[in-house]
């Protein structure tokens, strides 16, 4: 009797063992368990857009990822994100707005100690690239796009961007939701595709419209 119920016990912890651990592997962020990927920050970016007398918002969990240093060499670019790349804007009259999601290196180095990072205050002259974000004409159809200056464009302008670290989950954002046919877009870029909406939101499905850009940056 005393060996069955000991057995029986036995069995009980590694079946709850297991479930732990197939718990853990599920909801730990990408990368945790990669052989070839690695992130140094992951967090929750918060962020109001002001276009004319519209004051819009988005929510995404993002993601900073890179190969790990015994790769990195033969797997530079190869651990990039395709959710969470961008911040999604969609104004009454259908013109969408996209904000890269990268924030300014002090700014993840302070999260570490702080529970929520005023990113815009922290960040605005401290961003590595230009604050450039593009504008689609329109969310339903595309057909055209160009960059805009989200800080400094009369147009349109963030108000507010805050972030929170989060230890468990994914990236996520709710572009398959608010403006999927920008995932059916291919995007003309020129010779400069720095500013491209296809490198913000970072994936595409099957394409089905073509947006040319327009060759003048929003004021």
């Amino acid at each position: 009797m005393n060996y069955l119920f000991l057995k029986w016990i036995v069995y009980v912890i590694g079946a709850l063992s297991a479930a732990a651990w197939v718990t853990i592997f599920w909801m730990s962020p990408p990368g945790e368990f990669n052989p070839f990927c690695t992130y140094d920050s992951q967090y929750e970016l918060s962020a109001s857009l002001r276009v004319g007398d519209q004051l819009l918002q988005s929510t995404v969990r993002t993601q900073s990822s890179h190969s790990r240093r015994w790769i990195r060499g033969l797997n530079h670019a190869g651990c990039q994100q395709s959710y969470g790349t961008a911040l999604s804007f969609r104004a009454s009259d259908g013109r969408v707005f996209l904000v890269p999601t990268t924030i300014c290196p002090l700014a993840k180095e302070v999260m570490h100690d702080l529970e929520k990072v005023d990113v815009l205050r922290m960040c605005r002259k401290r961003w590595r690239n230009k604050t450039i974000g593009t504008i689609v004409t329109t969310a339903s159809k595309p057909v055209s796009w160009q960059p805009f200056n989200f800080i400094e464009s009369e147009t349109a302008n963030l108000v507010a961007m805050n972030a929170n670290s989060y230890r468990w989950g994914s990236p996520s954002d709710d572009i398959d939701d608010k403006i999927p046919n920008l995932l059916n877009t291919s995007f003309e870029t020129g010779s400069n595709s720095w500013s491209s909406p296809s490198r913000i939101l970072g994936r595409h499905s099957e394409i089905i419209y073509h947006a040319r850009k327009l060759q003048t940056e929003v004021k």
